[in-house]
């Protein structure tokens, strides 16, 4: 895995500040430390500030994430972290899902993909399980 470096940063930021669109997401960014202490000085010279608190200055509302073989939805000061299952992925096994370190948040085992509508009043983003099953559903407003 590569880490990101001053550059990255700019990719991120500029477009983010500059968006006027009403819902602003992130798409498969790479987040540091669950705990805090993720030693982001060390790791993203350069920087001004790490990646979460970027998004919440920038009023971002869902970051989705995928490659974890199951579906979770997690919260973390306004801003939803959904991690896509994968659509081939067999069985309803989430038992990595504590290892990958998910550990509160909707988790949900199984193949499926993500259905996401968007109007001018809200945002629907739908889990649809292989087998067609509404798994879950929310909204942003």
């Amino acid at each position: 895995m590569r880490l990101l470096n001053s550059k990255d940063e700019k990719k991120i930021a500029l477009p983010l500040k500059k968006a006027l669109e009403r819902y602003k997401y992130v798409v498969d960014c790479v987040f540091d430390g669950q705990d805090g202490s993720s030693g982001f000085d060390t790791n993203r010279i350069g920087w001004g500030k790490p990646i979460h608190q970027l998004l919440i200055d920038n009023v971002v509302e869902i970051v989705f994430k995928g490659h974890d073989h199951f579906y979770a939805k997690q919260e973390l000061d306004g801003i939803i972290y959904q991690t896509l299952p994968q659509p081939s992925h067999l069985g309803d096994a989430v038992n990595t899902a504590t290892e990958y370190g998910y550990v509160n948040g909707d988790i949900i085992g199984g193949s499926g993909f993500l259905k996401v509508e968007v109007s001018n009043s809200k945002v629907i983003i739908t889990f649809i399980k292989a087998n067609g099953i509404i798994a879950d559903s929310y909204s942003i407003e």
